[in-house]
């Protein structure tokens, strides 16, 4: 199961990781979230935890993703997938709750 990313409730109760506005233009198009785009992060521990992709300038959630890194291995690195993107604005999930 998935929070989706419309819910302000279901979003609210997982961490959070959060995009500059370089990155957000490729998060919504279904890629997965690099290092560089990351300007801030909650720790979430592990790899493999589902954290919800912010945009910076409102906060809103953009994306749902599954950790490829655990939050204490995202200080040490510069580059690299962190968060592969698993339902994102603009998906079919996305538009299929907008018809509704």
């Amino acid at each position: 199961y998935l929070p989706f990313v419309g819910s302000a409730e279901a979003v609210g109760l997982f961490p959070s990781a959060t995009i500059d506005e370089g990155a957000l233009k490729y998060i919504i198009k279904g890629a997965d979230v690099m290092r560089p785009g990351i300007s801030k992060y909650d720790e979430w521990g592990e790899a493999g935890k589902l954290v919800i992709v912010r945009e910076d300038k409102k906060g809103r959630a953009a994306a749902v993703g599954r950790t490829a890194v655990s939050s204490s291995e995202m200080a040490e690195l510069k580059k690299g997938n962190c968060i592969k993107n698993l339902h994102h604005a603009g998906d079919k999930f996305w538009n299929a709750y907008k018809k509704i």
